[in-house]
């Protein structure tokens, strides 16, 4: 895996544009048992690597270690006392056993002993690989226990209490969450109203949306201080155009989320171009969980709507880390 993250780098980083890797390299992504990492477009057009990638791959394996480890405790109930030696022969191995008690007087093992030499051989490998697999687990915990990518973003927030001039001859190799805030919801395109209608609602943020749902989301997410954009244009890597219900700014991790709310879901019509719409964002690698999210209602129910804010609290919070 390391070689086709380096693979896929060196490629980027030598071209540096967007559509010399997504059309080639999409369609890598969307097979992979997990989705090996998001990159971004970042200020003079570097690339990085979204911490996710690591921290998940991690998780993952630290969740394959742990099974790993109770399928190692599960192996055996209690091994025999000794330690299995092998004499390697030119025609035959012969085995034997040290005991506990006089380790240099070896007791030989035939082909009686068998299952002797089994459990022995058992409990030699056990040892082995048991405090190999907990020592990986340690190192996976600790790392992310002190892996923190967001701590440097925020360092250099006094520097806006420096008089202008002075502010201006230092180099900002970050920036502050406050100031990427700013940054992201000035870069707007503002709803192109491809789909119109005649009915709006008013949001306490001041936008136009085209139904009571939309309202309540979007009045959640802004008295929640969760920064947002309403029917942005988002192009993906295919070429098509999707204007996601809300474009949403995930702070912690510096990435755009998407939530689509499907309010007729039970509209045959509707609910055939709301499918449409999930597979499109999935064939580019964007999948309900991930960086989608979706609330839907029907003519009788509301569905998410009533419990949205935990929901979207749970989406930003650390416990939610790019369940696949």
């Amino acid at each position: 895996m390391h070689l086709i993250i380096k693979l896929i780098l060196e490629k980027s980083l030598k071209y540096d544009i967007i559509g010399s890797i997504t059309n080639t390299y999409m369609r890598i992504f969307c097979q992979l048992d997990i989705l090996l990492f998001s990159i971004i477009l970042v200020q003079e057009r570097r690339w990085i690597i979204i911490e996710e990638f690591l921290t998940n791959y991690l998780l993952d394996k630290r969740k394959k270690l742990l099974s790993l480890l109770q399928a190692v405790d599960n192996s055996y109930d209690h091994f025999p006392d000794g330690t299995l030696i092998i004499h390697v022969g030119r025609k035959h191995n012969r085995f034997y056993k040290s005991c506990p008690q006089d380790k240099i007087k070896l007791q030989y093992l035939n082909k009686k002993n068998s299952q002797q030499i089994v459990d022995l051989a058992l409990k030699k490998y056990v040892q082995r690989i048991k405090p190999a697999i907990q020592s990986q687990i340690k190192a996976i915990d600790s790392f992310l226990l002190k892996y923190d990518p967001e701590s440097i973003y925020n360092k250099g927030d006094f520097l806006e209490k420096l008089p202008n001039d002075v502010r201006v001859q230092i180099p900002v190799f970050t920036q502050s969450d406050e100031q990427y805030i700013k940054e992201w919801l000035s870069n707007s395109h503002g709803s192109l109203d491809a789909f119109p209608t005649n009915i709006y609602y008013i949001t306490d943020n001041g936008e136009h949306v085209r139904s009571k749902s939309e309202l309540l989301i979007a009045n959640k997410l802004f008295a929640l201080n969760i920064p947002y954009k309403y029917e942005q244009p988002l192009l993906l890597a295919s070429g098509v155009t999707l204007y996601p219900d809300f474009t949403i700014l995930d702070i912690r991790r510096r990435r755009e989320i998407y939530l689509e709310h499907f309010g007729m879901i039970d509209n045959p019509e509707y609910s055939d171009k709301a499918v449409k719409k999930i597979d499109e964002y999935a064939r580019n690698g964007i999948f309900i969980g991930s960086r989608l999210f979706i609330t839907m209602e029907s003519s009788i129910t509301a569905g998410y709507i009533s419990t949205f804010d935990v929901m979207i609290k749970t989406i930003l919070s650390d416990e939610h880390l790019f369940t696949l």
